[in-house]
């Protein structure tokens, strides 16, 4: 059997774009006189403009070129079938896009705008998914991802802080305001409480806390060596490789979980959910920032994305896995000092409800799984919040 094409073409590109970076850093270290703007990919925290970026390697990698064309010509219609709004475009349409995208300061309300009309781009599209996941393009989409962070960490973020603090979702009360108010978007995203949530009976090890503010979805089945978890964007992993292959995600087979979903008005800190030790944790677990939606157009690695995970050992109900998600766009997963890239041989105690790591914006999804007949149903205890109305 040979090569199949669009595996020939990703071998070719990967081939000349590693040349072209490499005989460009070569050149940019022998020229004091360089300019970012002459190498901006492989300058990511000091370049920020990730339209610029992106022109760069379609002016300069002629197999990364040839494969933005083919996206630009394989652009399918929606799945409800509706017009897709990209039909028709190209790249300098896509480098206004990015720009604009790279400075849009969200409401309460339209914080996925971006994200859906990029995705919208590549979903179900071969040439699409190629493009952020493989390089030099996945090197690309991380550099657009700094760059969309330096904006909501830059002072000219705080702009829309008030529309956020007003909508009373946020219940802005309940939250530390520094002195002078929050100096950024982020820093008022990522806001701390001014008393820890209550957990309920803290001294029952059997009951499990919820990790966050969210709502919560049973996974629709057991946990079996196939079982593909839904996590982003329609994308699925096996538990196994959720866990980055660690030596305890056997003992979550046959077993249950839980996806814990945040939204953007929500507190976006997490916390531990049992009383035990974290005997294992690992904060980054590298993977692509954006992918598509299940389908034939999908290519190998597209269930890999950016998480962490913790592994607790409660004293009487087993283990208990925890991952956190990195969502598009930022994609941030911060583990708390403490908490930190934990090995068994020096596992920390953990008390639940302690607060083991955050998400800046665009991360907001917890997925915890038990192993088998530990968590079989959800439970509610009366006056619990079990949800909010709308008007």
């Amino acid at each position: 059997m040979g090569i199949p094409k669009f595996k020939k073409h990703l071998i070719c590109s990967l081939i000349v774009s590693c040349a072209a970076l490499l005989a460009t850093a070569c050149s940019f270290a022998g020229d004091s006189n360089s300019s970012v703007a002459d190498n901006p990919i492989l300058n990511i925290e000091k370049n920020q403009d990730a339209a610029k970026s992106l022109k760069w390697l379609y002016e300069n990698d002629a197999d990364f070129h040839h494969l933005m064309d083919n996206m630009f010509a394989n652009i399918h219609p929606l799945s409800n079938g509706e017009p897709n709004p990209w039909q028709g475009k190209g790249m300098g349409d896509l480098y206004r896009f990015i720009d604009r995208w790279t400075n849009f300061l969200p409401t309460t309300d339209n914080g996925l705008q971006y994200i859906r009309e990029f995705q919208k781009l590549i979903d179900s599209n071969i040439f699409g998914e190629e493009f952020v996941q493989q390089e030099p393009g996945k090197t690309w989409a991380r550099h657009m991802s700094n760059v969309r962070r330096v904006t909501m960490t830059s002072p000219k973020s705080k702009r829309r802080i008030d529309h956020w603090v007003n909508d009373p979702r946020i219940h802005i009360d309940d939250f530390v305001i520094p002195e002078g108010g929050y100096k950024t978007f982020n820093e008022f995203f990522i806001r701390t409480l001014k008393e820890p949530r209550v957990v309920n009976r803290p001294a029952d090890n059997s009951v499990v806390s919820s990790p966050a503010d969210c709502f919560i979805e049973m996974l629709s089945s057991t946990i079996t060596d196939d079982t593909l978890i839904n996590t982003k964007v329609g994308q699925r992993l096996k538990v196994t490789e959720m866990l980055n292959n660690s030596k305890y995600a056997e003992k979550f087979i046959g077993g249950t979980g839980l996806r814990c979903i945040l939204t953007p008005t929500d507190y976006h800190h997490y916390h531990a959910p049992v009383n035990g030790k974290i005997v294992e944790s690992q904060e980054n677990v590298d993977g692509v920032l954006y992918g598509g939606v299940p389908g034939p157009a999908m290519i190998d690695n597209v269930t890999n994305f950016q998480r962490g995970y913790y592994i607790y050992e409660t004293e009487e109900f087993g283990y208990v896995g925890m991952v956190p998600v990195g969502l598009s766009t930022i994609g941030s997963v911060v583990f708390e000092e403490p908490y930190k890239n934990i090995t068994s041989d020096a596992p920390v105690d953990i008390k639940k409800g302690a607060r083991v790591g955050h998400f800046e914006y665009g991360g907001s999804l917890v997925i915890l799984v038990f192993e088998p007949g530990r968590f079989e149903e959800l439970t509610v205890a009366q006056g619990s919040r079990i949800g909010a109305l709308s008007k």
